[in-house]
């Protein structure tokens, strides 16, 4: 029967064991990777705020702060594509992996973007309605100064 006692007790070790170790790869894999840098931009070197940082195809993200930088963890793998955009700048893309690795600053490149000429003309309706209400004005104007000159 002692036999029977150190094999039970072996086994429960085996099983313990294995529950720790199974439990740490499982954090390991799920735990989030910190991604982390800052943004400035590329000619004056002043960091840009308000920048938005986020994974393709995924609810991560932030933006950067007051002195551009940003910081967060996601639960993706380094392949990941992390893309990097503001107005007036040109949008930028890395993998996790590459933000990761690069410990310096990411540089946007500023960006004009021209659109075609937008002539506005008024309906022909429009137009009457503006001409009967600035006669209507003009009526009810009139009558106002004629009453205050006869005060």
């Amino acid at each position: 029967m002692l036999w029977g006692n150190v094999k039970t007790q072996k086994i429960n070790q085996m099983r313990i064991i294995s529950i720790i170790a199974l439990s740490i790869l499982f954090q390991i894999k799920v735990s989030g990777q910190v991604i982390m840098g800052r943004i400035v931009d590329s000619k004056t070197n002043k960091p840009l705020e308000y920048v938005g940082v986020g994974i393709i195809n995924t609810n991560f993200g932030t933006i950067t702060d007051n002195s551009g930088y940003f910081r967060f963890e996601a639960k993706v793998d380094k392949l990941s594509i992390v893309r990097i955009s503001m107005i007036g700048y040109e949008p930028q893309k890395f993998t996790v992996k590459e933000l990761r690795n690069n410990k310096s600053e990411i540089k946007l490149i500023e960006t004009t973007i021209e659109l075609a000429e937008i002539i506005i003309k008024p309906t022909k309706e429009r137009l009457e309605q503006q001409v009967q209400i600035s006669l209507l004005v003009g009526v009810v104007g009139a009558g106002y100064a004629k009453e205050k000159d006869l005060k």
